[in-house]
């Protein structure tokens, strides 16, 4: 798992980052499948009152430096199982050829993975493709925007 976030809706975000044009991209569509083995294991571990203690701990030590805005951390109870929010998010999508067949498995493998009801634990939204706008240099999830899946 490459980053965590908490997005406006009090969900934590599970973000597992690829690079579309590396030179090991043939695998990329692999990426769900990835990403769902982290979703079971934070699932898993937020069952643990002790987890979601360290967690909460850690947010708001974050939100203490400055790194959180303190009103996201509001929005957040650690009390309870959070909801999860799994994310792929891509340097750069696959934008520039209209057809790559590595595109057409990763989506075809998210549809098959989102439209499952037993793929994904509860409380757990549906896997999101992300692209970064700007590239790989300077990255910033503000500047991430959420790809459509072509149907």
């Amino acid at each position: 798992l490459d980053q965590l976030g908490l997005d406006g809706e009090g969900r934590l975000v599970l973000i597992e980052l690829k690079n579309a044009h590396a030179q090991d991209a043939a695998f990329v569509y692999k990426a769900p499948l990835q990403l769902l083995q982290y979703v079971h294991l934070w699932h898993a571990a937020m069952q643990f009152a002790k987890f979601r203690q360290d967690l909460s701990d850690l947010v708001h030590a974050k939100s203490s430096l400055g790194m959180l805005p303190g009103v996201a951390v509001e929005r957040f109870d650690f009390s309870e199982q959070l909801r999860l929010r799994p994310v792929i998010g891509f340097g750069e999508y696959f934008t520039e050829q209209k057809y790559d067949p590595r595109r057409d498995r990763l989506e075809k493998l998210v549809q098959l993975i989102n439209g499952s009801d037993k793929a994904l634990p509860p409380n757990v939204g549906p896997i999101e493709l992300w692209e970064f706008n700007g590239g790989e240099n300077g990255t910033s999830l503000r500047r991430m925007r959420r790809v459509e899946l072509r149907t």
